[in-house]
């Protein structure tokens, strides 16, 4: 669902070659599940679309509330089809 939500606020950029994209965020929430910080671990492979990726994180700024008692922070890996 975290995934889901996180590429919903994404847009590919039309520059993007046609393809399946892979790109991996690490994202630091509070209990409510606001990002509070978030950096790109592994890239795309497109510049363009990794800038794009990023505000798209910003952009969805709250993610499903993880359970009590675990982690706040997270690794989440985004398939992206153009």
């Amino acid at each position: 669902r975290i995934s889901w939500a996180l590429r919903n606020a994404i847009f590919i950029p039309a520059e993007t070659a046609a393809g399946t994209y892979y790109a991996t965020v690490r994202l630091k929430v509070d209990a409510a599940g606001a990002i509070k910080e978030h950096s790109l671990i592994e890239s795309s492979g497109d510049k363009l679309l990794d800038k794009y990726v990023l505000q798209g994180v910003r952009r969805a700024g709250k993610v499903e509330a993880p359970p009590s008692g675990l982690t706040r922070e997270m690794d989440v890996t985004l398939t992206l089809v153009r």
